[in-house]
């Protein structure tokens, strides 16, 4: 399993209107095959700040997500900041 987890920050007034453009493509990577999870949020503290976090079931589901990329229309709010770790997550353990 490959997990990816990070953070984008905007303008603290362009948040909301960043995550709802970004809403059909969360919607089409959910449904890609060997996607576990797909998810944006808005950060509870920080008022600019968009976590995400992702599961993929292997490199390959989550490589071939990466090639079929389409291009961020000139018009969406852009990323100010961001920071992104992958993690191969080979054994799962359930929370106790």
């Amino acid at each position: 399993m490959i997990i990816v987890a990070g953070w984008v920050d905007v303008r603290p007034d362009e948040r909301s209107r960043f995550l709802s453009e970004r809403r059909e493509k969360i919607l089409e990577t959910r449904a890609r095959p060997g996607c576990i999870t797909y998810t944006l949020s808005a950060d509870a503290i920080e008022p600019g700040r968009v976590r995400f976090f992702e599961c993929w079931e292997d490199q390959t589901s989550m490589d071939a997500r990466q090639q079929r990329k389409a291009p961020t229309p000139a018009d969406w709010v852009k990323a100010i900041a961001r920071e992104v770790v992958s993690y191969d997550a080979t054994v799962a353990v359930p929370a106790t």
